[in-house]
């Protein structure tokens, strides 16, 4: 578990969750303590098998039932989970339960708990537990194995091939050859062994940047499309080698951090909305058995069960208080399933200041990294520009400590309701799993840079670690193969400057930075330009005449140099004919 990551939250409690069948079996355990359940199933399964009667059953709308049961039986092994929490609460007694609930397959689904005395009677955590068992989709996934199937090894060692090929980026400790790939097949060979649809998720696309200097707008632009595209090309790249097909969710974050960087609440639902509008309008009619791309967010997670909510009471979680460092807009149904993520898998804030203070070094670092980064996309925010320098800085300090929190509690809920998926993200990862970095801006097509006078060379800093479309804009230039990210400044910049001109450019595929260089030759002139080609194309083809009828392009073969004296001759005669 990282070193911020401790807490009392349901995340925090919870042992394994397993799958069993009605004999007592052990088909599959998931979670921080799994090897250790595993080892301890056989007294715990004694310990269930002894106190049947004991069982306490709640009622859902659906018909289900949820059967809890207090584990009193002296099971060293549960200790385990005591490292999970805070200092202050490892030396507290457990109150475990197991909590089960039957599937119509006949299998049960259960989850084995153990928190701290002093939350026994926390009505919010119970339901938090609840919520876990009802909303996981955790499935009793096989492990690929020496007696896996020729074929499904096949189609797991194919789809972690276009991966590789198709968005995975690299990192600078990158371990993907070294266990990552074959974690990565793991996961897909649960799905395929099964012939079920693969599924990923992607944490992504949260709002665009509050900040004007990066971006040329609030709502997705050409890059957003850009990624679309990619995720979309990769998925049906799979759908061609595995015919179940393959579903990649994306998962606004969006909702989890924008009171924090001074986005409204509304801000990031029109984003949202936007964002799926326009996937729906390039992508009309789904071409595999599956979608290719689905969507949701904090709101879906939390309130689309009824089984899941009916039974929470706001009450519950009234007087919990949330840090707004930056003014913002709030909704209510947003600001309550903020409440809610934190509470059921968010990690202890006090711990995290004290390993800050204390500098453990990956506190420091994360610490003063989102430090600088948030002093930056909070400069041009209304409540924050107003403020001195000194200030600023203090503002930047409380936001960076709640987003490693909020971020923290965002990983820990994906890990509880989606073990089973394959876990992308756009954040560096050395690739081992269960995280998996990928690249949304392919290289032979957009290229990250920080000026427009470096542009033709790559930038050693994005190496690893590639910018995000939503924290920066598209550029085109007039003339260049490649279009560049970068933040809105470096557009406007250059436009204010001597040698572009150019503007913000709305298209149906999205906005962008269209520039050209001033003092471009124009139509009333002829002009001739050079572009190298295969050396296979006829000569004659390669002497092209624009659409305009004014402009001349010469494309040079590569060619021993003894023809270019014919090839010149050609080029001269085709300028001739065309005067």
């Amino acid at each position: 578990m990282p070193p911020l990551n401790r807490g009392t939250s349901a995340y925090h409690s919870i042992h394994s969750l397993y799958w069993r069948d009605e004999s007592g079996t052990l088909l599959s355990a998931e979670g921080s303590n799994s090897q250790a359940f595993s080892n301890l199933w056989p007294k715990l399964w004694e310990e269930i098998c002894s106190k049947q009667s004991t069982w306490r059953q709640l009622q859902l709308p659906s018909g289900r039932q949820i059967n809890t049961l207090p584990i009193r039986a002296d099971i060293l092994e549960l200790n385990d989970i005591r490292s999970s929490f805070p200092p202050e609460r490892q030396t507290e007694g457990l109150i475990t339960q197991v909590a089960e609930v039957k599937h119509p397959n006949g299998l049960v689904l259960g989850m084995l708990t153990s928190r701290p005395k002093s939350l026994a009677g926390d009505d919010f955590g119970t339901w938090a537990e609840h919520f876990i068992l009802l909303e996981t989709q955790f499935q009793p996934f096989k492990q690929l194995s020496i007696h896996s199937t020729p074929e499904h090894r096949r189609i797991s060692e194919q789809v972690a091939d276009i991966f590789e090929k198709r968005l995975k980026n690299i990192s600078k400790d990158d371990q993907w050859d070294f266990g990552g790939r074959g974690h990565f097949m793991n996961r897909v060979y649960g799905f395929v062994e099964r012939h079920m649809p693969i599924l990923l998720c992607l944490p992504a696309f949260p709002c665009k940047s509050p900040n004007p200097s990066k971006v040329g707008g609030t709502i997705p632009d050409l890059a957003e499309h850009i990624a679309l595209d990619v995720l979309r090309t990769f998925v049906q790249e799979i759908c061609k080698v595995y015919q179940p097909g393959a579903t990649l969710w994306i998962i606004s974050d969006g909702h989890v951090f924008s009171d924090c960087i001074g986005v409204d609440d509304t801000m990031v639902d029109t984003y949202d909305a936007k964002l799926i509008e326009i996937y729906k309008e390039k992508y009309p009619v789904e071409e595999g058995p599956v979608p290719f791309i689905q969507f949701k967010g904090l709101k879906d997670i939390f309130m689309s069960n009824q089984d899941a909510f009916s039974s929470f009471r706001e009450s519950w979680v009234a007087s919990m208080d949330i840090p707004h460092p930056v003014k913002t807009e709030l909704t209510k149904p947003s600001e309550l399933c903020r409440k809610l993520m934190l509470g059921v898998s968010g990690a202890d804030r006090r711990f995290i200041r004290a390993c800050i203070e204390e500098q453990e070094p990956h506190a420091l670092q994360l610490y003063r990294g989102q430090t600088r980064f948030m002093l930056e996309d909070l400069a041009k925010v209304p409540s924050v520009e107003k403020l001195s320098t000194n200030q600023r800085k203090k503002v930047a300090a409380k936001v960076a400590q709640e987003m490693i929190s909020r971020n923290q509690a965002y990983s820990n809920l994906v890990e509880l309701l989606l073990p089973n998926y394959v876990r992308l993200s756009i954040h560096a990862h050395p690739n081992k799993g269960p995280k998996f970095a990928i690249r949304l801006l392919p290289k032979n097509l957009v290229r990250p840079i920080i000026s427009l006078e470096n542009r033709h060379e790559p930038v050693p800093a994005y190496k690893f670690q590639i910018p995000t479309p939503w924290h920066n804009s598209i550029i085109k230039i007039e003339g260049d193969e490649l279009m560049y990210l970068a933040r809105a400044d470096v557009a406007k910049l250059a436009v204010n400057g001597s040698n572009f001109e150019g503007s913000w450019v709305t298209s149906p595929n999205g906005g962008y930075f269209g520039l050209k260089r001033k003092g471009t030759k124009q139509a009333t002139e002829k002009d001739t330009s050079i572009a190298v080609v295969s050396p296979t194309q006829d000569v004659e083809s390669q002497v092209e005449k624009s659409s305009d009828g004014n402009t001349w392009k010469i494309l040079i073969p590569l060619r021993p140099l003894f023809s270019f004296t014919f090839f010149m001759r050609r080029v001269w005669r085709y300028i001739a004919m065309g005067s």
